[in-house]
C-alpha cells in the first residue's frame, strides 16, 4: 500500500509540475501523512523570485496551514513589472475611463516599486486623499498613509507590489485585488526581528477618484497569514472555527 501511495504521489507531482510536497523521512516519500493530517506546500513554482525555494518558519511547522504564497500562481521578481499586455489583460472589459484610474494605481506600484516617493502628487489629491483600513486606524489623512509604503519598502525588501485583478464602477471608483512580496530583513516588525521569511499577501482595495486623482482608498488584507508567516502569532491554520 505504501509503495502504491508513493508511486501516485510521484506520478502526479513531477518535476516539471510546480508542486512541491514536504518530505516525510518516516516514509521516504514526497507527501507528510499524519493520523489525522496532510500537509501539502506549494511553493512559488521551481524557485521563489530571488531563486531560492521560500521555506515554512520553523517555529510553525506543527501547524498543517499552507504558506501564504501557497495561494498566489507561481511569480518571479520580473512579474512586478506589469508589461503593456498584462495590463490590456488586467483591464479588459472596463470602459476607457476605468481603464485609466486602474493605470494610476499600477503607475503608483512602479513608483513605490523603486522607493520614489517624489511623484505621489501625479496620483493623488494629497490635500483631499483620505484611507481607512481596519487593521491600522491610525493611517487616515495621506501624511499618516505616507509612512506605510516607506516603513514597508525598509522593512520588507525588495517590497514591490503589483495587481492582480481590477473592477470599475462608473466613472470614479475601482477595485482591485493586489500581490505584495517582500523578505522580512530590515528591521523589527511589531517586536520581531528580521527572520528572513518571506512576505506574500494579497490585499483588496477600493478607490476613488476625483478626476484624475484618488481622493480614498479602503484597503483589506489577509493579515492573519501574514502575522504567522512573520512569526509574530501562532495559530493552527487552517482549522474549522465552529468544531
Amino acid at each position: 500500500m505504501a509503495i502504491l501511495l508513493r508511486f501516485l504521489i510521484v506520478f502526479a507531482f513531477s518535476p516539471s509540475n510546480p508542486a512541491r510536497l514536504q518530505a516525510c523521512p518516516k516514509v521516504g516519500c514526497s507527501v507528510a501523512l499524519c493520523w489525522k493530517s496532510l500537509r501539502i506546500d506549494w511553493l512559488a513554482g521551481p524557485s521563489g523570485p530571488d531563486g531560492t525555494f521560500p521555506t515554512a518558519a520553523s517555529s510553525r511547522q506543527n501547524y498543517w496551514r499552507p504558506k501564504m504564497a501557497g495561494r498566489i500562481p507561481p511569480f518571479t521578481i520580473e512579474d512586478f513589472k506589469l508589461s503593456p499586455e498584462k495590463r490590456a489583460e488586467i483591464c479588459d472589459g472596463l470602459t476607457d475611463r476605468q481603464t485609466f484610474m486602474v493605470n494610476q494605481w499600477m503607475d503608483l506600484h512602479d513608483k513605490l516599486n523603486v522607493g520614489d516617493w517624489g511623484g505621489f502628487d501625479e496620483f493623488m489629491d494629497t490635500e483631499k486623499m483620505t484611507y481607512d483600513n481596519p487593521n491600522r486606524p491610525d493611517l487616515g489623512t495621506f501624511e499618516e498613509w505616507n509612512t506605510s509604503p516607506r516603513a514597508l519598502f525598509t522593512t520588507f525588501p525588495p517590497s514591490v507590489y503589483r495587481t492582480l485583478k481590477a473592477w470599475g464602477k462608473g466613472d470614479d471608483e475601482i477595485c482591485v485585488l493586489c500581490h505584495h512580496h517582500g523578505k522580512h530583513t530590515g528591521g523589527p516588525y511589531m517586536g520581531v526581528q528580521p527572520t528572513g521569511n518571506q512576505l506574500d499577501v494579497l490585499w483588496f482595495s477600493w478607490i476613488k477618484f476625483e478626476g484624475d486623482k484618488i481622493i480614498h482608498i479602503y484597503s483589506i488584507s489577509d493579515v492573519l497569514s501574514m502575522l504567522i508567516d512573520l512569526e509574530v502569532m501562532k495559530a493552527p491554520q487552517p482549522v474549522d472555527p465552529y468544531k
